[in-house]
């Protein structure tokens, strides 16, 4: 196997929040075994820490994660600050939106970035952009799961969903509402 300068990978300006565009992202997709699920994404966004793209080690760091993103016309509410578990909205610069999908990732070996440099102003995420996203991403894995009893028991609260449906519209910063439970 050939000798790889993973060095290289910090110097070809590969960074948590770049995004890929064509004609690299085809050919980065190009072998994945879900290539028919991720090939109409119109780019592709690094998720995977700086410090562990930097990383000397292929043992202990083998692969680089993405994001495949399709861009759509308009932010949707429901989408956007990680209300939604599998679909994520976020706005990058003044006139792009990207739709993130919690099932549409790709993974890469990590030795294919230090043969790709990359020009210094490719666009990226900014970091409070990339924070919303990676913060979204990890409750995917963490995020609380309701009994069907209880999800019974808000369905059946008249007007409640037209309600929280009204706020998120009027306030779409708003992220969460906590609620106490009482099992009496």
């Amino acid at each position: 196997m050939k000798e790889v300068d993973l060095g290289k990978i910090q110097k070809n300006n590969w960074k948590q929040g770049l995004i890929v565009e064509n004609p690299l992202k085809d050919q980065l997709i190009l072998d994945s075994q879900f290539y028919d699920r991720i090939k109409d994404s119109d780019g592709l966004v690094l998720y995977t820490q700086d410090c562990d793209l930097i990383n000397l080690s292929l043992d202990k760091e083998p692969f680089v994660e993405f994001f495949c993103v399709k861009k759509v016309k308009s932010r949707n509410n429901n989408f956007s600050f990680g209300k939604n578990p599998r679909k994520m909205h976020i706005e990058v610069g003044e006139s792009v939106i990207f739709e993130f999908d919690i099932n549409k990732r790709l993974v890469v070996d990590r030795r294919i970035l230090a043969d790709i440099p990359l020009e210094v102003g490719n666009p990226i995420i900014q970091k409070s952009e990339m924070n919303i996203v990676l913060d979204w991403f990890s409750k995917k894995y963490s995020r609380p799961a309701f009994p069907d009893a209880f999800n019974k028991i808000l369905k059946d609260i008249p007007g409640l969903d037209r309600s929280l449906t009204k706020i998120n519209y009027e306030f779409p910063m708003i992220k969460r509402i906590f609620l106490i439970l009482d099992p009496d």
